[in-house]
């Protein structure tokens, strides 16, 4: 048995990837801090969720200079976890 992403990917939150497409460069050092932040954790024997607590503490702020509110972060993240999580 195999397992594969989903192929019916769920929708990004409206206004998302309009902010992410302005602005690239602040999106891209947004995550790789916070995907730094999140190996912090792991490697301090934290879990997965405060792992992504860690990003997310990370990332929140830098999403939102680039008018990513909380609630779209919250949003585009469970999205991704729906495509991601099953594989």
């Amino acid at each position: 048995m195999f397992t594969q992403f989903p192929t019916d990917f769920p929708p990004m939150p409206d206004g998302f990837m309009e902010a992410i497409q302005a602005d690239p460069g602040a999106f891209a050092d947004a995550m790789g801090q916070g995907m730094e932040a999140m190996g912090d954790a792991m490697a301090a024997g934290g879990d997965m969720e405060s792992a992504f607590e860690a990003m997310g503490d990370t990332m929140g702020p830098m999403m939102g200079d680039i008018g990513i509110t909380p609630e779209m972060f919250e949003a585009a993240g469970e999205a991704f976890g729906d495509v991601a999580g099953p594989a």
